[in-house]
C-alpha cells in the first residue's frame, strides 16, 4: 500500500529521501497553506531540524509530495525518531485541482527554536535545487551559523556558492 507523504526541510533532497525511503516516488511540488517552517532542537538527538507549526492565513510551507510504502514509513519513523522527536500529522492540500491527504512529521511547538547548522542548510539547499524551488541566497545565509567561528565564513561562502549555481 502507498501513502502520500508531505516532505519539507532536508527531506526535499532526493539523495536523502532515496536513502531513507528507497521505494519513494516524487509526485509534485506542493504548498502547505496556513503553516510555517521553523527550526527547532530535536529533544533526543539535540540537533536542530526543520519543523512545521500551524501559522496564520498568510503563512505557507513549500515542500513536496512523495508516494511512499509502509516500509518507507517505518524507515522514516526511525530517522525522525517517531514519538520521541516527531509525531505523525495528516495534512490536506490541493495541487493543480487534485486533493492530497498526506502524512507528515511534526515536533511539539514547545521545543527550543534555534538556527540550524550550515550542514543542515546545505541539505535543505540541495533539496530546493532538486525541486527547482526559487529562493534567494540572502534568505538562507542568516541560517549559516556553526559553533566554530573560524569555519563560519568558509561554510557560509559554500552555501552561497551552492545557491548561486542555479538562478534562485
Amino acid at each position: 500500500m502507498s501513502t502520500y507523504y508531505f516532505a519539507y526541510g532536508s527531506n526535499l533532497w532526493f539523495e536523502q529521501m532515496k536513502k531513507r525511503c528507497p521505494e519513494s516516488v516524487p509526485i509534485s511540488l506542493a504548498t502547505l497553506s496556513g503553516w510555517k517552517l521553523v527550526f527547532q532542537v530535536c529533544p533526543t538527538a539535540k540537533n536542530v531540524a526543520a519543523n512545521i507549526l500551524p501559522g496564520s492565513e498568510t503563512d505557507k510551507v513549500i515542500g513536496a509530495i512523495y508516494s511512499i510504502t509502509d516500509d518507507d514509513i517505518q524507515n522514516l519513523d526511525k530517522f525522525e525518531k517517531i514519538d520521541l522527536d516527531y509525531f505523525h500529522t495528516w495534512v490536506n492540500m490541493d495541487v493543480d485541482g487534485q486533493n492530497f491527504s498526506c502524512l507528515t512529521y511534526q515536533m511539539s511547538s514547545e521545543h527550543e527554536h534555534q538556527i540550524p547548522t550550515t550542514e543542515y542548510v546545505l541539505r535543505l539547499v540541495k533539496g530546493y535545487l532538486n525541486w527547482d524551488i526559487q529562493i534567494a541566497a540572502s534568505v538562507l545565509e542568516p541560517y549559516c551559523v556553526d559553533i566554530k567561528e573560524e569555519d563560519h565564513l568558509l561554510e557560509k561562502s559554500i552555501v552561497t556558492k551552492v545557491l548561486n549555481q542555479k538562478s534562485l
